[in-house]
């Protein structure tokens, strides 16, 4: 499945890079990026993740429309209330020990947990990207560095490189989206 984990690198590479300029195309990118990998993340044993690029897909399908509403207007780029934060870490790592302990493999808890823990935490990330929360990239960065590292010790070597990528840009898309945020 290399050639497989090669097309989705790069369809998740274009969609960061049109997602950083706040290019609505970056959703179409995201779902070839998402379709690709289910069989990708299966074949390596990372069901949650592999599970959740179906809902992935489908909430590229709703970035797509709700990006599209105003063009790629960048007035749009809003802050989450602390609140959703507090709500964020606090449900979704008991979440992510939760679904580790119920449908986890015992024989490799961490890397069960791991991937419990990026699926939550990309779902959330992704959902608060699609109505351009400027948080959603300082959730991509931890789930980016902690998915390194991962990806590098299940020898996904390719995916590892597109994380690395990911966690790097996602520095750039924070800095590009105060930038291009209004004045408030």
């Amino acid at each position: 499945m290399s050639w497989l984990e090669w097309i989705g690198t790069g369809c998740g590479i274009i969609y960061l890079i049109l997602a950083i300029y706040g290019n609505r195309l970056c959703w179409v990118a995201y779902f070839g990026c998402a379709v690709v990998y289910i069989p990708v993340l299966f074949a390596a044993d990372m069901r949650f993740y592999g599970a959740l690029q179906f809902v992935f897909a489908g909430l590229a399908i709703q970035g797509f429309f709700n990006w599209g509403k105003d063009g790629n207007n960048t007035s749009q780029i809003k802050e989450l209330p602390p609140r959703a934060h507090l709500f964020a870490i606090g449900g979704l790592f008991p979440a992510s020990l939760l679904l580790t302990w119920l449908i986890g493999d015992a024989d490799h808890f961490g890397f069960s947990l791991s991937d419990a823990i990026i699926s939550l935490f990309s779902v959330w990330a992704t959902i608060i990207a699609t109505r351009r929360y400027i948080d959603h990239w300082k959730y991509w960065i931890a789930i980016n560095v902690l998915a390194v590292a991962t990806y590098y010790l299940k020898g996904m070597y390719p995916t590892t490189g597109l994380f690395l990528f990911y966690f790097i840009f996602s520095i750039l898309g924070l800095r590009s989206w105060q930038k291009m945020r209004a004045p408030r």
